[in-house]
Formats: structure tokens, sequence, C-alpha cells
């Protein structure tokens, strides 16, 4: 028992001793280590590499990639029927469509998709002549069906439309001859299979939807089953891609401005300002011709977006102009400016910093643009910065 009080004792005497060392080593510190902390080490000072090159300004407006223009083509409704009911829809969104494509049927007959600067107007047939008719016969040519345009129907445009029908497993609809025109002659004479003389083929208003620019893609589709109103329309978007960019006045930028344009995940464009439009109090837009908050155009140049990039967020870069040629370039914290207006750098130098006197060409984003006034500075050398 004895024994074990004596080394309790001695295990205490021994926990007394370290914690009291402990605690004297927390008081009691040398003057060294007081000297250390008030003078904690020197931090490097940082410094940047000298460049050479051209500083430049530019803007930078946010824009996105759309689809160049919006169509909405609407269906007429058939003639003589007491309704006309979409019966089946050949196409879908994000399909690419082109003329002479059927893109419907309503009551069962084919809607064809055209390609013309104006909407039809009416019925066109054997002994039709004008514009129309020319306009139609521009995309039998340019469908292999038809030879030339001449902008009267004859014999020839109408096996032209037999074969456009006939290529999507339809017939032409049939309408009385006229009785106060005949085709012409030489029309009549180099077909063969010329219509019955009492029913004669014929494209009807409501089989007709012209586009002014195809092809084009699909937005949207009316519904099979859907009764044929002024709201029925097939939506499309132009094929052409183009970049829609905000600025804050119409002056920003000029129409014919070379511009470059960076989009997601793609290279860096090239591109042209089309138009500027300012937005009026109605919410529609108008040719800009005064500042104010606008909308500008801008048509790729060279490779262009593809239809996958629509929708997606860009930056446009406008504006850019050259400040300084081929200049010695520094970050502007790495310029000291004099009371007389000169500036000064200090240049890193076999580990030492050597003040230069410098002239300032111009300043731009956070760099500076210098040439020294004494001595030489090379690009590569280092300047200290603040």
């Amino acid at each position: 028992m004895r024994r074990a009080l004596v080394c309790s004792a001695v295990v205490l005497g021994a926990a007394v001793l370290i914690g009291g060392g402990w605690f004297a080593a927390t008081i009691f510190v040398s003057p060294g280590q007081v000297e250390a902390a008030a003078n904690p080490p020197e931090q490097a000072p940082l410094i940047a590499e000298v460049e050479r090159g051209d500083l430049t300004s530019s803007d930078v407006f946010p824009a996105s990639v759309e689809f160049a223009d919006r169509q909405v083509l609407t269906l007429s409704p058939a003639a003589g029927d007491a309704r006309a009911v979409v019966t089946s829809s050949l196409v879908g969104p994000g399909e690419v469509v082109k003329s002479g494509q059927m893109v419907a049927t309503v009551n069962g007959s084919p809607v064809f998709l055209i390609e013309s600067p104006f909407p039809f107007y009416r019925d066109v047939g054997v002994g039709d002549s004008g514009p129309d008719v020319e306009a139609l016969q521009n995309q039998l040519v340019g469908l292999g069906l038809l030879d030339g345009a001449d902008g009267e129907f004859g014999s020839r445009t109408a096996s032209a439309l037999r074969r456009l029908y006939a290529g999507q497993g339809a017939t032409p609809p049939l309408r009385a001859a006229p009785s106060d025109t005949e085709p012409a002659a030489a029309e009549a004479a180099d077909d063969a299979t010329s219509d019955p003389a009492e029913k004669q083929v014929y494209l009807p208003l409501t089989s007709i939807l012209t586009a002014p620019h195809l092809p084009a893609t699909v937005r949207s589709v009316p519904a099979v089953g859907e009764i044929v109103s002024e709201a029925t329309a097939l939506t499309l978007d132009s094929a052409a891609v183009v970049v829609r960019m905000q600025i804050g006045e119409a002056t920003d930028v000029a129409v014919g401005d070379s511009v470059r344009v960076a989009v997601d995940g793609l290279d860096e464009l090239d591109g042209t300002v089309q138009d500027v439009t300012v937005p009026d109090a109605g919410g529609e837009s108008e040719q800009a011709d005064s500042p104010s908050s606008a909308l500008a155009t801008v048509t790729p140049t060279g490779m262009t977006p593809p239809s996958e990039a629509v929708g997606k967020a860009a930056t446009v870069i406008a504006n850019e102009r050259v400040l300084a040629s081929n200049a010695l370039l520094v970050p502007l914290s790495a310029v000291k400016m004099t009371a007389g207006g000169e500036g000064q750098v200090l240049l890193h130098q076999d580990g030492q910093f050597q003040r230069v006197d410098v002239r300032v060409i111009a300043t731009v984003d956070g760099s500076a643009a210098i040439e020294p006034l004494e001595g030489r500075i090379d690009a590569g050398q280092e300047v200290r910065l603040g």
C-alpha cells in the first residue's frame, strides 16, 4: 500500500512539472520571438510581364442567335364545302420544308407550299395569266417539271401541275374549260395528253400556301381535326440564321459595320450589321433614325451558325479601334502618374527595381500602352504592380 502511494505521488509530481512547463512557455517568450511577431516577413512584390502588341478598345453587346424571320401561313377554307377540316399534317416542328412540298390535306385535298413574294389570290388553271401564274411556273421550273415561265397557264403548265400532284400520290382537281380562252397553240402542239375539252386541271386557292422565303424550318403545324379558320396556320422560321443584339442607342452601331460574334459552344464568327431598329410606343419596331433603346440584326459572313445554335446566348464585339499599334503593354496598376503628368514604372532588373519614366500613349480596360522616355524597356521584362 505504501509503495502504491509513492508511485502515485511520483506520477502526480511529473504531471505538475510538465503542466507547469507548458504554462510557463505560454507566458514567457524570448526577445527574439517578440521581435519576430512584431515584424512579419515582407510580402513578395506583385509583378507582371511587359508585352508588345496593339491596344484596342471595343463595345460589347449582349445578343442571341435567332432565325432571320418568321412566316405565318394561313390556310384557306375550302370553297363550296360545309366546313373545312385539317385531315392530315405531313410535316412536323423542326423539319425543313421546301417549295413544291405537300404539307397538309384539308378535306382530303393536298395543300402545297409554294415560294412566292406575294400570296396567291385566286384559283389558277388553263387560260389564266398573270403574276400568280408566273410565280407558280417559276416553282415548277425549279422542280424540273416545266421548261420555262411566261405567265400564261397553258397545257404544258397543266401537265407540269399533274406531275406535281402525281409526285405526292395525288390527283389534281378539274374544272370546266374557259369558254373565251384557248390554250396557246404552241403549248397544245407540244402536249400529247391535253385535258378533255369539258374539264381541265387547275390549282385551287385552297391548295396553296405561299411563303416568301424557302426552304424554311417548321415552327408549328395545325392540328389534325382542326376546323380551318383565320387562325389556322403553318408557322415557319427562315432557314437563315442571324444574331440579334441589344444596344443602348440606335447610334451605337451603324448598318454595314463589321463586328465579331461569340456564341456559346461555337468558334468566333465575323458579321455585318444588317439593320438597326427601335421599338415604338406600341411595342413594334421601326427603322432607327433617332437615339433610343434599340436592337440590331447581324448577318454572319463566312461561316453561318447552325440551326441548332438558335436560342443560344451570344456576345457581339463592335466598334473596335486601335488606340496604340505595336506598343509596350503593361497593367495600368504598374504605372504611377507624377504631378507633371508623366508616368513611371518600376522595372525589374538584376534583382532590383529601377524607376523608368514613361509616356502613357493610351489606356483601356485596365491596360496601358507606354513608351520609355529614357533607357529601354523590352517585351518579356517585368514591372512591379501597385
